[in-house]
C-alpha cells in the first residue's frame, strides 16, 4: 500500500497539472511547467480541505477520507485530461518532428553526468537518514497519525493544548497533507519526509531553474542538460551549513520555506518574465491571456500561504515579484525612450 502512495505522490502534479491546464484551457503551456503548476495546485488543494477541517474541529480520519477523496477526483480527472491532450498533440507534425530529433554525443554525454549527479544526491538523502534529528514537522504527523487528532496534541510534549494553536498557524495544514499520506497509505513519517518528498521537492526545483533559464537565454537540449548537471553538483557540494538553500534541499525539502525558496520564486520570476516579453513583443495580447498570467502568479501566492508563515513565505514572494516587476517597467520604459530617440 506504501508504495502505491509513494507513486501517487509523484504522479498527483501531473494529473493535478494537467486538471488545471484543461480546465483553464491553457494550451501553450509545457509539461515541465504542467507538473510544476499541479504541484503547486495539489498544496493549494489540500489547504483547501485541511483548514476548514482544523477549524471545524473535526477528526483526522474524517479529514484524511475528505483529501483523499478529492485527490482522487483530481487524479482521475487529471488522467482523462492528459490523454486526450497526447491524443491531439500526437497528430501535429511538431510533435513527430520532436519525436524524430536524433540524439547527439553531447546530449547523451551530459543527460548521463545529469543522472548520476541526481543519483548522488539521493544517496546523500539516503546516508543522513540515520544522522538527522526529529524536528517539529516530522513529530507534528507522528502525533496526527498517532492520536488522530488535529493540532490538539502538543508534538514535542505529547500534552493536550487547552488553549488550542493559534490560528496563523492551523492555516499551516502541510504537516498534515503529510500525514494524510503517512496514515491512510502506511508511510513510515521518517522516510516520507526525508526521502519521498525531499525527492519530489528537488526534482521541482530543478524544473522551475530549467523554466526560469529558458527566458534568459534559448534553452536547447543540450544546455537544459548542462544546466541540471551544473545545479546538481553545486547542491551536492554546497551543504555545509544548514541555512543554505543546498542543505534544506536535501535534508529539509518538505519545509514550507524550501519550497518557496527552492520552487516558488524560480517559477514566480519565469511567470514575470514570460508576461513581460509577452507585453514588448506582440502588437496586442488577448485579456485571456493576461487573465492566466495572474493566476499563475496568485496561484504561487496562495500555496504559500497553506506551506509556511507570512514572514517565510509570502512575504519574500511579494518582494520578488515587486523587484522583478520594477525591473521589467525600468527596462520598458528605456526600450520606449530609444525607440523614440
Amino acid at each position: 500500500m506504501y508504495i502505491i502512495g509513494i507513486l501517487l505522490l509523484f504522479i498527483l502534479p501531473f494529473a493535478a497539472g494537467h486538471a488545471c491546464k484543461g480546465i483553464l484551457r491553457w494550451k501553450e503551456t509545457s509539461q515541465i511547467e504542467t507538473y510544476l503548476i499541479g504541484f503547486f495546485f495539489l498544496f493549494f488543494l489540500q489547504g483547501v480541505v485541511l483548514v476548514p477541517c482544523v477549524f471545524l474541529n473535526l477528526s483526522f480520519s474524517l479529514a484524511c477520507n475528505v483529501l483523499v477523496a478529492v485527490l482522487a477526483i483530481v487524479f482521475v480527472l487529471g488522467l482523462v485530461m492528459a490523454s486526450v491532450s497526447f491524443l491531439k498533440t500526437k497528430k501535429t507534425e511538431e510533435a513527430k518532428e520532436k519525436r524524430k530529433s536524433p540524439w547527439r554525443k553531447k546530449d547523451r554525454f551530459l543527460f548521463a553526468g545529469m543522472l548520476v549527479v541526481f543519483a548522488l544526491l539521493i544517496v546523500r538523502m539516503v546516508m543522513g537518514l540515520d544522522i538527522l534529528r526529529d524536528d517539529i514537522v516530522l513529530e507534528t504527523v507522528n502525533t496526527t497519525v498517532n492520536t488522530g487528532t488535529m493540532f490538539t496534541y502538543h508534538p514535542l510534549t505529547g500534552m493536550i493544548m487547552d488553549g488550542g494553536m493559534i490560528t496563523s498557524k492551523k492555516i499551516v495544514t502541510l504537516p498534515l497533507f503529510y500525514a494524510v499520506f503517512a496514515g491512510f497509505f502506511g508511510i513510515e513519517a521518517k522516510y516520507l519526509l526525508y526521502l519521498v518528498v525531499n525527492i519530489l521537492v528537488l526534482g521541482c526545483s530543478y524544473y522551475a531553474g530549467a523554466l526560469l533559464l529558458d527566458k534568459v537565454t534559448v534553452l536547447s537540449r543540450s544546455k537544459m542538460y548542462a544546466y541540471w548537471l551544473i545545479y546538481g553538483l553545486l547542491i551536492l557540494a554546497g551543504d555545509y551549513h544548514k541555512s543554505t538553500l543546498a542543505y534544506r534541499l536535501l535534508y529539509q525539502g518538505y519545509e514550507g520555506i524550501t519550497i518557496c525558496f527552492g520552487v516558488m520564486i524560480p517559477y514566480l520570476l519565469y511567470v514575470i518574465l514570460s508576461w513581460y516579453r509577452s507585453e514588448s513583443t506582440e502588437d496586442k495580447i488577448s485579456f485571456y491571456t493576461r487573465v492566466s498570467y495572474v493566476l499563475k502568479i496568485a496561484l504561487v501566492f496562495a500555496c504559500s500561504m497553506v506551506i509556511t508563515g507570512l514572514g517565510t513565505g509570502f512575504l519574500f514572494l511579494f518582494m520578488t515579484g515587486v523587484i522583478a516587476a520594477v525591473c521589467c517597467l525600468i527596462k520598458s520604459i528605456k526600450e520606449v525612450r530609444a525607440c523614440k530617440e
